[in-house]
């Protein structure tokens, strides 16, 4: 029996249902639909995009967003990785408190929505494991350790064909009882917990 992963789940539905809407999203004032397939194939090269850039199983990416089509994208391509996903509120307002996450976790990116980079922007120098910042959103101008969304997901469409079955191979080694996620507690009484 195949091991029972999130990646493995999103597969078996994807190859079940896979005309069927799997999220909407509020666009321009209409609601948006992307199937199964879509989310798939988004998924495969945002996690692809990932492998262009140097990330591998065990490797931490903290998400930084507020809920929507491309946080579930970002999540669940982090983990067809192996990498492990640290998922961050977005109510966290504390730089220090989001510093200690990062620096814990030894997080090396960050994938992070426009609503939420300036709390990244001013702790980043404080982060020498921090290797590049994701954008969610178009921005009027990137510094040189950023990557949008669209340029990772045109990196991931490139590796995928010239790396083909590599990212199959990938997800498919990952175990059960393999990480997927370090929360943190609240911290109240002392640092806060992974």
């Amino acid at each position: 029996m195949n091991n029972r992963t999130l990646p493995w789940l999103l597969e078996k539905s994807a190859d079940r249902y896979r005309d069927n809407i799997l999220m909407w999203e509020k666009n321009d004032q209409a609601f948006q639909g992307l199937t199964y397939k879509q989310m798939r194939e988004r998924i495969h090269q945002f996690a692809a995009g990932l492998l262009s850039l140097g990330i591998k199983k065990g490797d931490r990416l903290a998400l930084i967003a507020e809920g929507r089509t491309d946080w579930v994208t970002a999540e669940l391509g982090i983990l067809y990785t192996g990498a492990i996903n640290v998922p961050i509120s977005v109510k966290m307002e504390e730089l220090s408190e989001l510093k200690f996450r990062l620096a814990h976790s030894g997080t090396r990116m960050v994938v992070v929505s426009n609503a939420q980079l300036d709390k990244v922007q001013k702790i980043k120098k404080d982060l020498p494991e921090l290797e590049k910042i994701i954008l969610l959103d178009e921005a009027a101008g990137y510094d040189k350790d950023q990557i949008t969304l669209q340029n990772l997901l045109d990196k991931g469409k490139l590796y995928l064909d010239a790396h083909p079955g590599e990212l199959d191979a990938i997800w498919q080694s990952i175990q059960e009882n393999d990480l997927a996620n370090i929360c943190y507690t609240s911290g109240t009484t002392a640092d806060p917990k992974g």
